[in-house]
């Protein structure tokens, strides 16, 4: 037989002189158009179908090819007639078994301005029995479906999130809003609006909130910066109930135990809390 170094000499144009295609259809050429890469990205969906055989090849007498200082053309000539004939001998009656539309294929290379490009050239028997070639190329439908293809993936990286439920992220991770009624009176407190909180001492300096300190708070920063309200004069305003904007998963429903063997594991483990513990 011949190495894959002795093939790779004599076929120089040629990618993997060891592996060839058999093409049982226009379906299966077109496939050929599509880059490697595809198979994966379809989750193998193109690789049904597909079967893969090991074939050894020997020539008699020994080293027959390279004895005969054939051309390129004329070595892949012989292994293109093997393989459309099974491997039978020329003169064998009903040898070969390919129908009309079945093709034998075999990655060329060609450069053109320093850049290589890879093509299949398909083979076959001709009406007068001789061998017929042509270059696989992508033509307008595949050029639709590649086209077709990135605007596809385009859509699926963008719009993707929509089709996902809100109930699996919304609910957990959107700020939601918690109403706390005040046990008992209202909650009285003392406000005063002032350009000059040092007047109040640095007993009060705790005390002091600027209004941009106040996030979420919109109604109570309108409600102190209108014109009802006299700088520098005290006011009363009673609470009875707080609304608090948390995240919906820091809210815990009444049958929910905030403390499991899980969330233990987890914080412990996977959050790396063990170094906390006492």
């Amino acid at each position: 037989g011949h190495p894959a170094t002795q093939l790779q000499a004599s076929l120089p144009h040629v990618y993997r002189p060891d592996l060839w295609v058999r093409s049982t259809s226009r379906q299966g050429r077109s496939l050929l158009m599509l880059d490697e890469t595809y198979e994966l990205k379809s989750l193998t969906t193109l690789a049904i179908g597909v079967e893969r055989l090991t074939v050894n090849l020997t020539d008699h007498p020994l080293t027959c090819l390279r004895r005969f200082e054939s051309s390129e053309e004329d070595t892949l000539a012989i292994m293109r007639s093997s393989f459309l004939r099974d491997f039978a001998s020329p003169g064998e009656a009903g040898a070969g078994s390919l129908s009309a539309d079945e093709h034998i294929c075999s990655k060329h290379v060609t450069g053109e301005a320093g850049v290589a490009h890879f093509s299949y050239r398909c083979c076959r028997f001709g009406q007068d029995g001789g061998i017929e070639c042509l270059d696989v190329t992508e033509d307008n439908w595949i050029k639709i479906l590649l086209t077709l293809i990135v605007i596809i993936k385009v859509l699926v990286v963008l719009y993707s999130p929509m089709f996902v439920p809100e109930t699996l992220y919304r609910m957990k991770y959107v700020a939601a809003q918690y109403l706390y009624h005040v046990p008992g009176p209202a909650l009285t407190l003392k406000v005063v609006v002032s350009a000059d909180p040092d007047q109040f001492g640095p007993q009060a300096a705790h005390k002091r909130v600027r209004l941009d300190q106040l996030k979420n708070m919109e109604v109570f920063k309108t409600m102190v910066a209108s014109s009802n309200w006299q700088p520098e004069t005290i006011y009363q305003v009673k609470v009875k109930d707080v609304r608090l904007s948390v995240k919906a998963r820091r809210l815990l429903s009444k049958c929910r135990a905030p403390v499991s063997i899980k969330s233990i594991l987890y914080n412990n483990i996977m959050r790396c809390r063990i170094r906390k513990l006492e």
